[in-house]
């Protein structure tokens, strides 16, 4: 198995489990102690775990911390952009209007909208840069607000009246964790009164989520589970978790 794809499928059990030990981790990917704990130095040096002794607990899940945009946009890259382009050919048709929160794997969906006539809605700079070399198709608007260094977006009264004002047909949403226990979960209060917003302001919710996030819990949840029509992931996605999704009756796509 290659370095990296070790690091990501640990990272994962660390995001489900809550923590991990080395034991487990040389027992699970035939490696020597020594090699189990460089594999979590490079993790926490990217300030994606918490090493302790014996082994690691989630940053993420005991800080509710946010990572940096440059940080989360270099994460699960093939996945995200294997999610976008899915939801941007299944999900949008020609004269459609969107709304694209400021996340990540909602940017990557622009360049798979350039040739059709679709009106964005959004509060993120990165989708604003994207669509730019695609302005003689696309119409794009954006809020005003308060301008977020960590992740680039626009949050405030201003950029939560912004969408109150619109009516979309989709908004596609992304967040930093998903439990059936917490909910779809965010760690910052601005960002999801924002996000908040664009939900009511559409007729469709979908929500675009990497695997690594399913399991995880952030600060406060964004909106009721119950309120999310379709649910994009890819195969890393615990078959179980889907399961009890659909029951609740989401429509669950998974991307190969």
């Amino acid at each position: 198995m290659l370095l990296e794809d070790r690091q990501k499928k640990i990272l994962d059990l660390i995001n489900r489990q809550g923590h991990i030990t080395v034991q487990e981790m040389s027992t699970l990917f035939s490696i020597s102690a020594m090699t189990a704990w460089r594999d979590l130095q490079a993790l926490e040096d990217q300030k994606l775990i918490r090493r302790v002794r014996g082994g690691a607990v989630s940053d993420l899940s005991l800080n509710q911390t946010e990572p940096e945009f440059e940080l989360k946009e270099s994460l699960y890259t093939a996945e995200k952009e294997r999610i976008a382009h899915y939801a941007a050919s299944v999900f949008v048709k020609d004269g459609d209007i969107i709304i694209l929160e400021g996340g990540t794997t909602a940017a990557y969906m622009v360049p798979q909208l350039r040739s059709s006539r679709v009106t964005i809605l959004t509060n993120g700079v990165n989708s604003i840069m994207k669509a730019m070399p695609h302005l003689q198709f696309l119409t794009v608007m954006c809020c005003g607000g308060i301008m977020r260094d960590i992740s680039h977006t626009f949050v405030g009264p201003q950029a939560e009246a912004f969408f109150s004002g619109f009516h979309a047909d989709r908004l596609f949403l992304g967040g930093t964790g998903f439990t059936l226990e917490n909910g779809f979960t965010d760690p910052h209060p601005l960002e999801i009164q924002v996000k908040r917003a664009m939900a009511k302001a559409v007729d469709e919710v979908i929500v675009l989520l990497d695997s690594s996030k399913i399991g995880c819990k952030s600060l406060m949840p964004i909106i009721p589970i119950e309120e999310i029509d379709i649910f994009i992931t890819d195969r890393g996605a615990p078959v179980e978790f889907l399961n009890q999704l659909r029951e609740i009756g989401i429509d669950v796509r998974v991307v190969d």
